[in-house]
């Protein structure tokens, strides 16, 4: 893929910056142990170590997707992470977000770091679809998707999952 390399994504009220090692401190951890945070994630009722955590983080480095640490403008405060998955060959990412600082969430926080995230993808990337999913009872995630124009792309009953679109055309940089 095509990209012009940024330092720093700005927005209104956060600025996304790469995720480093840097980010790997106990307030992250600690973000993966509150079940009731996590209670629409994959990540809930696991007990990883930081050994999981680096490898992550080393696995999408990697790869050469994208993995944003969210920061707030006025305090610099890191709050929370941002990642897109790049398929070169279907010219798409899939976007997925965690909001660890509860104090920042239902702020409109997580709209606006993916708008950020979609507004750079499209603009610097080959990438011509963004999508995003989410458990349906995950009320939040489903507004950050409408709120960016996303559509519905498909329901799974069995597995209560919901996947969520945008194409290029669609969205305004």
């Amino acid at each position: 893929m095509i990209s012009k390399k940024t330092n720093v994504i700005k927005s209104k009220r956060i600025y996304l910056k790469n995720f480093t090692k840097k980010n790997l401190i106990k307030r992250y951890f600690n973000w993966f142990t509150d079940d009731r945070h996590l209670k629409f994630s994959r990540h809930k009722k696991k007990n990883y170590k930081y050994a999981h955590f680096l490898n992550y983080y080393l696995s999408i480095k990697k790869a050469k997707n994208l993995f944003f640490a969210i920061y707030t403008n006025k305090k610099n405060f890191f709050f929370g992470t941002i990642t897109a998955n790049l398929d070169n060959e279907k010219k798409s990412a899939d976007i997925g977000i965690l909001i660890g600082e509860k104090k920042y969430l239902k702020k409109s926080y997580g709209t606006e770091a993916w708008k950020a995230t979609m507004k750079h993808l499209f603009k610097y990337y080959d990438i011509n679809e963004v999508t995003g999913g989410a458990k349906t009872k995950n009320i939040g995630m489903i507004k950050i998707f409408k709120k960016n124009k996303m559509k519905l792309r498909k329901s799974n009953l069995k597995k209560k999952t919901q996947i969520f679109f945008i194409k290029k055309n669609d969205f305004k940089i």
